[in-house]
């Protein structure tokens, strides 16, 4: 998960053991990494992977509700839920960092004031009781990408990848902030909604691949530029320029979503995620992912284009699909 925005003032006063997993859900910058021992990262070979120490947190190798995982690619839809999907996630102007793991994206303006998403409320079911729903608050979002086209996606459906997800992480809303809310506990205190992205494929009149897709992430790829180098200061820019993911997360007329109980994506590790993670895959244009795996570097200074965690198992845990209509 990426680096923390707009909750510096907060963590400035937690304890330590806080801090360690504030800044671990958003993809950790150097006072993540310094408070895990060793700077993690994603590649094994290197002694900062998920299988080594650097990925010290116990839940990460012991935990029996890892995420992400494999969900079934034979699900049929047992139920339907509704969703805020509609306009629910732009603004405006927007905030990016480089975490060294990550590109993060807020809508809190430079005064602290938010807009948008970010000053709402959301209201999501559990994940295993539809019926049951809780009030969230939206942080940020960020992205996980691969090396090429074929890899990328931290969830996988019936072990196919996609070139990239984006996770927009929310916490209850009753809770002051986000470090409030994990360092509760409270095994439902974060709710990430995974969106699955993809390289267009559309072939042109001609047959020939077209250089298509959603327009979505422009004003983001756009200003990659500004966050090459990793932030280890909690530092971001903001971009004066509207950013609406709404065809992202809407890509057709219909959505469906898994559903599941799992944990954060990088050390801690924390199991206290409500995962919905959206079948459809949006799709963007090929220059698009690739300005991602080229232009972005991490913590060393090196180009990070592998920042995904490989799936663990479901240990008995129930993943369901279910139909979802969009609300505004």
């Amino acid at each position: 998960m990426t680096a923390i925005l707009g909750i510096a003032t907060e963590i400035i006063a937690m304890k330590p053991a806080t801090i360690v997993a504030c800044l671990a859900l958003f993809g950790a910058a150097i006072a993540s990494e310094e408070g895990h021992g060793v700077a993690f990262c994603y590649r094994d070979a290197e002694g900062c992977g998920p299988s080594t120490s650097a990925w010290n947190a116990a839940a990460c190798h012991e935990g029996q509700r890892q995420s992400p995982v494999d969900l079934p690619a034979n699900l049929r839809t047992t139920g339907s839920t509704h969703l805020r999907l509609i306009s629910a996630y732009k603004g405006s102007f927007f905030r990016m960092q480089n975490s060294g793991h990550s590109v993060a994206i807020d809508f809190v303006g430079e005064s602290g004031q938010n807009e948008g998403p970010t000053s709402q409320t959301f209201s999501f079911p559990d994940p295993l009781n539809l019926n049951q729903r809780r009030d969230y608050k939206f942080a940020s979002a960020h992205f996980h990408w691969g090396r090429n086209n074929t890899i990328g996606s931290e969830h996988t459906v019936g072990g196919k990848s996609t070139s990239l997800e984006a996770h927009f992480v929310h916490y209850l809303a009753n809770y002051s902030t986000l470090g409030e809310a994990v360092a509760s506990g409270d095994e439902s205190a974060l709710n990430v909604l995974g969106l699955f992205i993809d390289v267009s494929r559309v072939r042109s009149f001609f047959g020939r691949l077209t250089n298509m897709g959603s327009p979505s992430l422009a004003p983001i790829v756009k200003n990659l530029d500004k966050v090459v180098h990793a932030s280890h200061d909690g530092g971001f820019v903001t971009v004066n320029q509207p950013l609406d993911f709404t065809n992202l997360i809407l890509p057709g007329l219909s959505q469906q979503v898994y559903t599941y109980k799992g944990s954060l994506t990088t050390p801690g590790c924390n199991e206290q995620v409500n995962w919905f993670v959206l079948k459809n895959p949006a799709t963007v244009p090929a220059s698009d992912l690739e300005a991602f795996r080229s232009i972005i570097q991490d913590s060393n200074g090196d180009i990070l284009n592998e920042n995904h965690r490989p799936t663990l198992a479901l240990n008995g845990r129930k993943v369901s699909l279910n139909s979802v209509t969009p609300t505004a």
